[in-house]
């Protein structure tokens, strides 16, 4: 129900945010904090909006993960990655299922939630701590050095920053003020 709408907000907040990996570190601590919420709970209303947030999160995650993964990654390496990323959702899925069937009879429906939400949280602030904010573009300016820079004639000594100049106006790119640095 709140997927939807959290997926275009945190969308479009992807696309004009610099700091990307602090926008999904809020996103996943939102769902996370509201699942560990959901140990505590004592309504329905407590309940629905636990479990409203959680969903939020969800749905906001996911166009987050898409688009810093297209960063990392060159267009050719793009459809695996997909795929790995829509499999671990299901496998998530699938481990959370477990996780509750196996808890949930012995030691009550809240626990679940507490065993699954404090590691995702842990591992969330590691990620966000451990793994460096990447260039947009940066898959799309990896593939074209890797497959533009021997047609550009790099072996004749220019710098990085040289070639990708001239990498960028032999190409006829938007981005040759970029790299031009004006």
């Amino acid at each position: 129900m709140v997927g939807l709408p959290a997926s275009f907000l945190v969308g479009c907040l992807a696309d004009v945010m610099e700091n990307r990996s602090l926008l999904f570190l809020i996103v996943i601590l939102i769902g996370e904090g509201a699942c560990l919420g959901t140990y505590f709970i004592t309504t329905y209303r407590q309940l629905y909006w636990c479990r409203a947030m959680t969903g939020f999160s969800v749905g906001g995650a996911l166009p987050l993960i898409y688009s810093v993964l297209g960063d990392y990654y060159e267009p050719r390496e793009r459809g695996w990655v997909s795929g790995a990323i829509s499999m671990g959702c299901g496998i998530g899925i699938s481990i959370g299922q477990i996780v509750a069937g196996m808890l949930g009879p012995s030691f009550g429906w809240r626990v679940p939630f507490l065993v699954v939400s404090v590691p995702a949280m842990v591992c969330s602030l590691a990620v966000w701590l451990c793994i460096p904010e990447v260039e947009r573009g940066a898959g799309e300016k990896q593939s074209l050095i890797r497959e533009g820079l021997p047609r550009l004639g790099n072996d004749e000594g220019l710098d990085d920053k040289q070639a990708e100049v001239e990498m960028a106006e032999t190409m006829g790119d938007k981005g040759s003020e970029d790299a031009k640095g004006t």
